[in-house]
């Protein structure tokens, strides 16, 4: 207990502290925060009052302006009848001297004559030709304006003189607004004493409710903080599994409150803990064989595992050595590239899967009065795509040398059927859905001529113009919705010099890479072949397969690619 006593007297200051501190400093803002909200909307009400009677004694200034200078207006038209301007002045004189808030009164004539002044007496029988003036003398009634004059706020009453319904000219009252500032002024200074008032009074009235605060969080923090030291105290006994607690119990005192509650949760807790350690001492002496049994069976359990792993590598391994295989059988199938040099000298291929094996395949051929060439995109990659293009691959070689069909819009229909219907794709009953895209020309150089027909690939070519595109039909080959019956269209080109020609499928654009991983794109791909269409189709092969593998960068390869490209002739040298 001599213990707990010390700890008692060395922190509960802290916590009385705090409490303290934090009910004051919570008080002491909600007070501030109220003091100067009502002090603000006071003032803001007390201002608002002040503006509004100022506005209020304005707008009586010009009432009174406005009947005064209607009364003197009638007078003086009378008095001007009679040619009695001595009478006139008068009149002036007398309104101005026996009116405080009156500046000056001036009569001026439609020729801008002063016939009256009373400020300035010198500008009698002068023209007055100011933009005031010249504004007055077009009013058909009783008008005011506000303005500044000689560093004074002024409000000026102008009325029309009229002598037998004829224009004459014009009165002015210039009214001063010295003694409405004097006013606001004095109002303001009122406002602001007011203000000072309420501020002392909520200052003293806050710094009462603090001292009262603050005598109430002492009286708390004695309250609260004996027994929270205390069950702190056997809370380090508990850490340091000394659970003889028990006689600590009557020292803490027994209240229904929360704290009360909190003590006997307390020592339920205690009791809980020694009855859990116990059970923990227990568990541990057994622990220990458990875990070597666990061991052992773990250890078998590893063995199994890595020979089911060996097993599965040598199960890739087989696979893997299959689809290495499967590429030699595809690569089989592409032209040979020695063959083709001799009857396309001035061209380049390039034939790229994404995986070992692709969905992506050419082929060229050559025949008497032309040439052959082609390139498909077909569903897929992978196996998946490669078994597609052994479709494509053999049935193109009997349409052009079994069958003799050279022309490309009928070696894509033809292609449509064969595809459509050796998948059984024609046949409700069939769940898949493959096909592929495709690209085709027939060259005919001794002819000038070249034919053109795509399904859904394009064919660009170079000529002196520049570079053109021909887009190929909106139709794919062998789809469940293909059309057998669908006519693909026939390009024809003329031939001449300096025309190169390019075919290729969509790998090459939708290759994903740069800096923010963005497709390479149609228009970047346009843009390569017209920076390049100049130079030798050898180094234009090198740039396409350099500008790819610059923009790929770490990004995988995204799909298969295939681009060819050959030249009319010899209008670029090798």
């Amino acid at each position: 207990m001599g213990v707990i006593k010390k700890h008692k007297s060395r922190i509960r200051w802290g916590i009385k502290s705090k409490l303290m501190s934090m009910l004051t400093i919570s008080l002491s803002t909600v007070v501030i925060i109220l003091t100067y909200n009502h002090i603000s909307s006071q003032k803001k009400v007390l201002e608002y009052e002040l503006t509004k009677r100022h506005q209020l004694m304005k707008e009586n200034l010009i009432e009174r302006g406005k009947s005064n200078i209607i009364s003197l207006t009638e007078q003086i038209e009378i008095d001007i009848s009679a040619f009695n301007f001595s009478h006139v002045i008068e009149i002036l004189n007398h309104t101005v001297l026996n009116s405080k808030d009156i500046k000056a009164a001036i009569l001026v004539n439609l020729q801008h004559i002063v016939i009256v002044h009373t400020q300035h007496p010198k500008m009698i029988d002068k023209e007055l030709s100011d933009d005031i003036t010249l504004d007055a003398l077009k009013l058909n009634n009783v008008h005011h304006i506000e303005y500044v004059i000689d560093s004074e706020n002024v409000i000026e009453i102008q009325s029309p003189i009229q002598i037998s319904q004829e224009p004459w000219g014009v009165l002015r009252l210039v009214y001063s607004l010295q003694s409405l500032e004097s006013e606001r002024i004095l109002s303001t200074q009122m406002i602001n004493d007011q203000l000072k008032k309420m501020i002392v009074n909520t200052a003293l009235t806050s710094l009462a409710c603090m001292l009262f605060t603050l005598l109430f969080s002492v009286i708390l923090a004695n309250k609260l903080t004996t027994p929270l030291i205390l069950l702190s105290e056997l809370a380090k006994k508990l850490s340091q599994k000394n659970f003889q607690i028990e006689e600590c119990k009557p020292v803490i005192t027994s209240s229904n409150d929360e704290i009360g509650v909190l003590t006997d949760r307390f020592f339920e807790m205690s009791y809980e803990l020694k009855k859990t350690y116990n059970e923990l001492a227990w568990y541990n002496r057994t622990l220990e064989q458990k875990v070597k049994e666990r061991t052992v069976a773990l250890n078998q359990k590893n063995v199994e595992l890595n020979e089911t792993l060996q097993k599965i590598e040598k199960i890739n391994n087989g696979l893997t050595e299959n689809i290495k295989y499967a590429k030699i059988i595809q690569q089989s199938l592409l032209p040979n590239l020695t063959r083709i040099k001799l009857f396309l000298p001035n061209s380049f291929m390039i034939w790229l899967p994404r995986d070992i094996v692709g969905g992506d395949i050419y082929y060229i051929d050559s025949f008497m009065d032309g040439i052959i060439i082609a390139v498909f995109d077909c569903t897929g990659h992978g196996v998946s795509g490669a078994f597609m293009t052994m479709l494509a691959s053999t049935a193109i070689r009997q349409i052009v040398r079994n069958e003799a069909c050279y022309d490309p819009s009928e070696v894509l229909k033809r292609l449509n059927h064969i595809m459509k219907t050796t998948l059984q794709q024609d046949k409700d009953f069939v769940s898949s859905d493959d096909g592929l895209d495709a690209a085709i020309c027939l060259y005919m150089p001794n002819k000038k001529k070249l034919f053109f027909s795509g399904a859904k690939l394009p064919l660009i070519y170079c000529n002196e113009s520049g570079i053109q595109i021909i887009k190929g039909d909106k139709h794919n080959i062998g789809y469940k919705k293909s059309d057998l019956n669908f006519y693909f269209t026939c390009h024809e080109i003329d031939l001449s010099k300096r025309m190169i020609f390019y075919l290729c499928t969509d790998g090459y654009s939708d290759q994903v890479g740069g800096n923010k991983g963005y497709i390479f794109s149609n228009t970047r791909l346009h843009e390569l072949i017209s920076l390049i269409q100049s130079k030798p189709l050898y180094y234009q092969g090198e740039k396409f397969l350099e500008v790819h593998k610059n923009y790929k960068g770490s990004f995988k390869q995204t799909d298969d690619i295939t681009v060819i490209a050959f030249a009319h002739y010899d209008t670029i040298e090798l």
